[in-house]
């Protein structure tokens, strides 16, 4: 929430939220998007400590989230040019042999370990069970956030 706030104050209007749950979802209207608009995409992650420290499991995923946005940018006969810091996230994903690996490997595996919930693990490594591409709205001055696409408010 802190990034899509952090993105929001800074004139970003176009802020999808995306995991592994929806990533060709959401970097399939990411990609439409750009073209549509003949912007860039930037994948933020939410990271640890209030975004202070990067997080081995969003690194991981923005890498998946890239993956996805190439394909689809081919298929739309845009050739994406990588950043380096979306090259490093890409590459990742051949580093481990899974992202469950990955996942474990991490520090929020770590906190999981320590908490007994490495189920939680198995759950966020699930890979495009939901066709959702929620875009963030702010609901005026009350500090609300918004999903778009349903109008639900997901953050008070």
């Amino acid at each position: 929430t802190r990034a899509g706030i952090t993105l929001w104050n800074a004139g970003i209007r176009h802020i999808l939220i995306g995991s592994l749950h929806n990533a060709k979802a959401v970097m399939e209207k990411a990609v439409r998007l750009a073209n549509e608009t003949k912007k860039n995409i930037t994948i933020v992650c939410a990271g640890r400590e209030s975004g202070n420290i990067v997080a081995l499991d969003d690194v991981y995923t923005a890498g998946t989230l890239i993956k996805y946005g190439v394909e689809i940018a081919k298929s739309l006969n845009r050739n994406p040019i990588l950043k380096d810091s979306a090259k490093i996230s890409k590459h990742l994903l051949s580093v481990y042999p899974n992202t469950i690996s990955s996942f474990k490997d991490s520090g929020s595996g770590e906190t999981m370990r320590r908490i007994n919930t490495l189920e939680d693990i198995n759950i966020c490594s699930e890979e495009n069970i939901s066709t959702l591409a929620p875009m963030l709205d702010f609901n005026g001055n009350d500090g609300i956030v918004v999903q778009k696409s349903i109008n639900k408010v997901v953050y008070k």
